[in-house]
């Protein structure tokens, strides 16, 4: 990068690093007269870890009656290993059972209105997506740049991801996890939310997406019950 500097100065603050990252400085100067020789390299110097980046809205594969599959696509860690997830779902609308609202206030119950479960990444099996086809499905985790660092440094593309290195960071990495949500109510809307937390706590909240479940068949009646005969 070339910059510009006062008369006198000695220091230049460098900006947009990407956290948790080994970085190695050169330096020369360039004058009217032409440019002069580089300094020693400086390095490795790390940079500083960070709260990793809100997740991007979970996506649903499978939608039932009562359940729903969800996919999970990791964010980029900001340094530390991502260890869990926390999923939360609200109910938006729907039918009811008479036992699953407040009779004096006409609101569903607490356990039917909302939901939070943590999931623990180490107990759950991850996927390494492919590049999709459509901006929807598009991942940044193996740019050209990347691939040809591996090359050299003989990483297989199954190992690349251990590397824990991804040079866009507001985009996923290419990891995800599928996470099976139960106790929804058949044809109801909902809204769901998921963040990740590592060792230096957790993220901001994805955006809430809404979802609808199957409809499903009435529930057995009541028996009947016979006023005259």
């Amino acid at each position: 990068m070339h910059v510009g500097l006062g008369r006198g100065s000695t220091s230049l603050k460098v900006e947009d690093l990407l956290p948790s990252q080994s970085y190695y400085f050169i330096v020369r100067g360039v004058s009217r007269a032409g440019k002069g020789e580089f300094s020693e390299m400086l390095g490795p110097l790390k940079s500083s870890a960070e709260l990793p980046c809100a997740p991007a809205p979970a996506e649903f594969e499978v939608l039932g009656e009562r359940s729903a599959d969800l996919l999970l696509r990791v964010p980029y860690s900001m340094g530390p290993p991502v260890l869990q997830a926390s999923v939360k779902w609200e109910r938006i609308s729907g039918p009811l059972a008479k036992h699953e609202f407040d009779k004096g206030t006409i609101a569903a119950k607490a356990h039917v209105a909302s939901r939070e479960v943590k999931v623990e990444f180490a107990n759950q099996e991850s996927t390494i997506l492919p590049v999709g086809e459509t901006s929807r499905h598009r991942l940044f985790g193996m740019t050209e740049a990347l691939r040809r660092t591996l090359d050299m440094e003989n990483v297989c593309f199954q190992d690349w991801d251990k590397l824990g290195h991804d040079p866009i960071p507001v985009d996923p990495i290419g990891k995800a996890y599928k996470v099976f949500i139960d106790g929804l109510r058949p044809g109801s809307t909902y809204k769901v939310k998921w963040a990740v937390c590592t060792r230096l706590g957790w993220s901001a909240w994805s955006t809430w997406i809404a979802f609808s479940t199957e409809v499903g068949k009435p529930d057995t009646p009541e028996p009947f019950l016979v006023s005259n005969v």
